[in-house]
């Protein structure tokens, strides 16, 4: 008894500690973060420069073309762009500058990373408690497959913070926090990341419904109106260029037209969807690749079935290590990684999994509808990289802190409710003993 005493005081302690010194702690999280992610990306890009490049180049090459004011570049066979324009704006920033379209960008990435530590504290310590808000920081800090992301220009270190800004915008909406600031600010933000990454405008539905339900009846029709109209208005400069560009309507890049040509127009990216013909042009261009793998390793690629190749899909999503070689997307691709890599992702991702898949099904048990939602949106993810066939570690990577976030939820509240329970009993048998 005198033990759980004294525990119990020194836990207070520390809660009290960490809380009247947030401010300080976090701005050491951060600088931590920000220097570890310059060193490392300093280090590589002195030693390696533009070596393993590939998606890198093109937003480079659009960015290089922006800074002299083209924005309708060509690269290579292409005759327009298939990514969204922030990261080139990124780009050509850097350019006008720095005269380097290069070290800047870079920087970006590094600063953006570090801000993590700000959001996911917010997120953990307005969900669940300060300690998860602390935990998931520091997880962020040393997680190695963010870093990672920061040694070439991509689209990952921005929405890897886009999505928890957003996240951190609607819980607060649902937790009535100025739900007005909180709707134009998430619309702005959402607006940032599909103009960076065109895949989540399938969102817009699901985060827009989410501030309908969640906001007090009286102004739920005013904030889901003013959340719609923001994102409309700032979409529109984007799409007057598409249509100079193509003579119809483009929503954000050529990709989406995988979808609206469903509907109208043309379908001009013929890429995220497994047609005959855009199967057999990722066979031809995988092929080389996977003749060297299976000279190397002897594991022979074989191409997935109309229906496994989903279900593979959605296997090769969720799986948090690759030590032997595995063939992902039609059965072509070769993965496999080093040991530090796979070592990093059981440690910041593969050992959450349980966790996070015990806390969703419990969260429907107990009817704790945020958690539900904020678990609920990894599954969607996967789903729609499922469809698409791209189950790629990167595209996964801004779905991470959601992963642990509802495994901590479900590990906080499994002991909340386990000690609770205790307490109970030893209550009762005092009081029977008295």
């Amino acid at each position: 008894m005198i033990l759980a005493i004294s525990t119990h005081k020194y836990m207070v302690s520390l809660l009290q500690f960490l809380n009247k010194r947030r401010a300080l702690i976090l701005l050491c999280l951060f600088l931590i973060s920000l220097t570890l992610r310059l060193f490392v990306t300093y280090r590589d890009y002195s030693r390696n420069h533009e070596k393993g490049w590939s998606d890198a180049l093109l937003y480079l090459s659009y960015g290089e073309s922006f800074a002299q004011g083209d924005f309708y570049p060509k690269v290579g066979n292409s005759e327009y762009m298939i990514v969204g324009p922030v990261i080139p704006f990124f780009v050509a920033a850097s350019k006008w500058l720095t005269g380097n379209p290069i070290w800047f960008a870079l920087f970006l990435n590094c600063l953006l990373s570090a801000l993590l530590v700000y959001v996911l504290f917010e997120i953990g310590s307005k969900v669940i408690g300060l300690t998860a808000g602390y935990f998931l920081s520091i997880w962020s800090v040393f997680n190695i497959s963010f870093i990672r992301q920061n040694y070439q220009i991509l689209k990952e270190p921005l929405v890897i913070l886009l999505l928890p800004l957003i996240v951190l915008s609607l819980v607060n909406i649902y937790n009535n926090k100025k739900t007005l600031f909180n709707t134009i600010l998430s619309s702005l933000i959402f607006s940032v990341l599909i103009h960076a990454d065109e895949r989540y405008i399938v969102y817009c539905p699901i985060f827009l419904l989410f501030i309908f339900f969640t906001s007090l009846h009286r102004i739920k029709y005013k904030l889901a109106g003013i959340w719609i109209v923001i994102l409309l208005i700032t979409m529109i400069p984007w799409t007057v260029r598409n249509y100079k560009q193509f003579g119809e309507i483009v929503i954000l890049s050529p990709r989406t037209t995988s979808f609206t040509s469903k509907l109208w127009g043309t379908d001009f990216a013929k890429m995220h969807f497994s047609s005959e013909d855009s199967m057999q042009r990722k066979i031809i261009s995988n092929q080389d690749d996977a003749i060297q793998a299976k000279n190397k390793y002897g594991v022979q690629p074989r191409i997935y079935g109309k229906y496994e190749k989903y279900y593979k899909a959605f296997i090769h999503y969720w799986k948090p290590t690759y030590f032997k070689l595995t063939y992902i997307m039609y059965g072509n691709r070769p993965v496999k990684w080093s040991l530090s890599h796979n070592i990093s992702s059981l440690i910041f991702y593969g050992i959450f999994l349980p966790f996070y898949l015990f806390g969703l099904f419990l969260s429907i048990f107990r009817k704790k509808w945020l958690i539900v939602y904020l678990g609920s949106i990894p599954v969607f993810h996967s789903l729609l990289h499922t469809l698409m066939l791209w189950p790629l570690e990167r595209y996964r990577l801004p779905m991470s802190f959601l992963i642990v976030l509802i495994a901590i939820w479900a590990i906080n509240d499994f002991i909340s409710n386990r000690l609770n329970s205790k307490n109970t009993i030893e209550n009762t048998i005092s009081k029977a003993e008295v």
